[in-house]
């Protein structure tokens, strides 16, 4: 089972909403946590090591892990930008977040 780490600043949206549109996958678990120490669900050490891959929101995410926390723990595969490994969620992706939270009523 592949585990996939969700991350974008606060927790609030983006993250929790991808990790429920993911939770049900029956070959994926999935968690979600935010950057930000206003987060819900700050990204820890721990959930880095547990996750196979790290799927952020935006650039500057990744590069904080990396810069700040990469020393602390040997990461996963890092995801940006949709493509491929160490490249922020592509704007499709971000699309079909924000309509799912939409139909959620989320947002």
């Amino acid at each position: 089972m592949t585990k996939i780490l969700f991350v974008c600043s606060e927790n609030i949206y983006r993250s929790p909403t991808a990790e429920h549109i993911y939770a049900n996958q029956t070959d994926l678990e999935v968690k979600s946590a935010g950057v930000g120490w206003y987060a819900q669900q700050p990204v820890t050490t721990e959930l880095l090591q547990w996750a196979d891959i790290i799927l952020c929101m935006e650039e500057e995410y990744k590069n904080y892990i990396v810069k700040d926390l990469f020393p602390v723990c040997s990461l996963p595969e890092l995801m940006t930008d949709g493509a491929a490994k160490n490249c922020a969620i592509s704007p499709f992706m971000v699309f079909f977040i924000a309509q799912a939270m939409l139909s959620l009523q989320i947002i």
